[in-house]
């Protein structure tokens, strides 16, 4: 936004995109150059760990996920495993089954889309990002720093979403908890699973605009 856009912006996010718009629009430094977000299927982590330290895992889910992220992080800091799982990982056949596992939209999920995911794992330092992705710090999930940030909010779900589910995990807190008690916070739930911009591209465009529209000077 400083660099490129030069000027005050209403942030984008998906998943991970979404976490880290709000972790932007959180810095205390910038804020004023974040005019609003929205948030698609927010993420609560870079990674899964961060059921390992947020409040709404139970103690016996972080007791046995500490153990298999324990595991995980020992076999990926061999880098022969870390090499065959990662192979194993981006073949064109796997991706595509989980695109349309978090699809609705199957027509969706074509040859292009797959490539333009596969294409990034073909950099020769994919793998490495790959391991520090899955094995690294999963950050600040966003309950924590929430209250820093004083934007109008704007946050679309897809209803079939297995990653991030509205019924679920960080669900509640934002689809109930935020919508509930936080000013300026709306939600808009489409038939869309994970990705709903590119699954149901027409639903959100008409949620967005509409939620555009509303705030002010605008």
């Amino acid at each position: 936004v400083e660099q490129v856009v030069g000027k005050n912006s209403i942030l984008f996010g998906n998943s991970i995109g979404s976490l880290v718009s709000c972790t932007a629009a959180a810095d205390a430094e910038r804020r004023g150059l974040v005019e609003g977000l929205v948030l698609m299927n927010c993420a609560a982590g870079m990674n899964n760990k961060f059921i390992l330290t947020d409040t709404k895992t139970s103690a016996v889910g972080k007791a046995i996920g500490g153990v298999v992220f324990g595991i995980l992080d020992f076999l990926l800091g061999q880098e022969a495993f870390a090499e065959w799982f990662f192979a194993r990982t981006k073949t064109e056949d796997n991706v595509s089954q989980v695109l349309r596992n978090v699809y609705v939209n199957q027509e969706a999920v074509d040859k292009d889309l797959v490539m333009s995911i596969l294409s990034p794992a073909d950099d020769p330092n994919a793998q490495k990002v790959f391991v520090k992705i899955l094995t690294g710090d999963p950050g600040t999930t966003p309950d924590v720093f929430m209250d820093e940030i004083k934007q109008p909010m704007l946050l679309v779900w897809g209803d079939t979403d297995p990653f991030t589910p509205l019924q679920s995990g960080y669900g509640p807190y934002f689809a109930v908890e935020l919508v509930e008690q936080r000013p300026k916070t709306e939600l808009a739930v489409v038939n869309a699973g994970h990705c709903p911009h590119d699954d149901d591209p027409e639903g959100v465009n008409k949620a967005v605009v509409g939620w555009l529209q509303g705030l002010p000077g605008r």
